[in-house]
């Protein structure tokens, strides 16, 4: 990221959701309607984080806590601000701000999907199995990846 560029990661309101929404379909074959994010919005379980510079959402992460578990369903990073650590730094803020009580969070990627791959390792996460054509248009294997939420002695996360 440039100096100049300030990022602010924060919870989706609903004006977000169209910006959200157009990122989604910008990055994916199955993208997710506007009312699915508004239903999402309504859900207690379901938390979605964007990130903001200068007024404009370039990236989201959006995920449902059951109990002490995170599903994330879908993280997203606008083309125009790829490679810039996005993805990572909206990763790292969400995890930050999950509840203390949470152990694990687990997700899906596409076995081809050698970027976000990269990313969630980079992140902690590691393969644990595979889902057989779990992903359509076009078909391919998922990747489920996950990241166990330990405390460090200070009672930290790390």
């Amino acid at each position: 990221m440039e100096q100049a560029e300030t990022i602010v990661f924060r919870q989706m309101r609903a004006g977000d959701i169209a910006a959200v929404q157009a990122i989604e379909a910008e990055c994916f074959t199955n993208p997710w309607s506007i009312q699915a994010f508004a239903d999402e919005m309504k859900n207690p379980q379901a938390v979605t984080f964007v990130a903001e510079s200068g007024g404009r959402i370039c990236a989201f992460i959006n995920a449902r806590i059951v109990l002490d578990e995170v599903y994330i369903n879908n993280i997203a990073v606008t083309m125009a601000w790829r490679g810039r650590g996005i993805g990572f730094a909206l990763l790292g803020e969400f995890e930050r701000a999950l509840p203390e009580f949470v152990t694990f969070i687990t997700l899906e990627v596409r076995a081809g999907n050698m970027p976000a791959q990269g990313l969630y390792r980079k992140s902690g996460y590691t393969q644990v199995g595979i889902r057989r054509e779990f992903y359509t248009e076009p078909p391919e294997d998922a990747f489920l990846m996950t990241k166990y939420m330990e405390k460090n002695k200070e009672g930290e996360r790390s």
